[in-house]
């Protein structure tokens, strides 16, 4: 073992708390075991640094026992979130807030009854950093907290009225119930599997919404959000999580034969 904590990124995203090693890990014996001196299991290999020679990354053992009891208890890892929505700066609001340069998410919306709300973040703060990696915008704020579990405490750096306040908060897991209303929320519709096929079917559009502004009807396909096709409710829910915080999002609509892409404004 050669470092602790260490941040490894990825085209997926920054995934921390890795131990670093000089253990052989090659093609075929990742997934294993990393012992230490005594045999006892402290880690499990994972990764590589390509571009190095014998440097290579395991799972702290306890982070990993936390995911597996989560995986006996309900057969998945659920995914997780703060309770808030935010909105990339730009060089003027960095300015405004006092920021050398453009990084952070500014929070737009703290939802009640949730971690944001319980550790008093608020509208106009704006997240610095998250377990000491630094959070450049949305994407990659939604990216560290995807690698996040409901047990796991996050660090994070928090501006507001002008200082930084270091805060330690829980994640919160979302269950499909949660998606839907914050999908209803946000994007203005309520989505079924179609048994005749893929995709998703549109049950209901908000009045006033963007998927209403936008000419959806009950009874049109999505078949894609963003980047990702969607055929059913976790596939949705994992779009939703990816994409709900940003302003517009491409759609990939069928209604009847004919196949649209077309341009949501949340």
């Amino acid at each position: 073992v050669s470092a602790l904590k260490r941040t490894v990124k990825s085209k997926e995203g920054a995934f921390t708390d890795f131990i670093q090693t000089d253990a052989a890990i090659n093609p075929g014996n990742s997934g294993g075991p990393l012992l230490n001196i005594m045999g006892d299991l402290i880690g499990i290999n994972t990764a590589i640094q390509a571009r190095a020679e014998g440097i290579g990354f395991a799972i702290p053992i306890n982070r990993a026992k936390r995911v597996v009891k989560e995986l006996l208890a309900s057969g998945r890892v659920s995914p997780v979130w703060l309770g808030l929505s935010g909105q990339d700066l730009d060089q003027g609001s960095a300015s405004y807030f006092g920021l050398s340069r453009v990084y952070g998410v500014l929070v737009t919306d703290v939802y009640k009854e949730t971690p944001a709300a319980y550790a008093g973040i608020h509208p106009g703060d704006i997240i610095l950093s998250m377990n000491g990696i630094e959070v450049q915008d949305k994407a990659g704020y939604l990216g560290l907290l995807r690698v996040q579990t409901r047990s796991e405490d996050v660090d994070l750096a928090v501006l507001h009225d002008g200082k930084v306040r270091n805060i330690v908060v829980r994640p919160q897991s979302l269950d499909l119930r949660q998606i839907r209303s914050q999908a209803w929320s946000r994007w203005g519709i309520v989505v079924d599997k179609d048994s005749r096929g893929r995709g998703m079917l549109v049950g209901k559009v908000r009045k006033n919404s963007g998927s209403a502004r936008l000419g959806l009807q009950p009874g049109d396909k999505i078949h894609q959000i963003g980047n990702q096709r969607v055929s059913s409710q976790q596939d949705f829910l994992d779009a939703f999580l990816r994409y709900r915080m940003n302003n517009k999002v491409m759609l990939k609509v069928q209604r009847g034969r004919n196949f649209y892409y077309v341009k949501l404004n949340s």
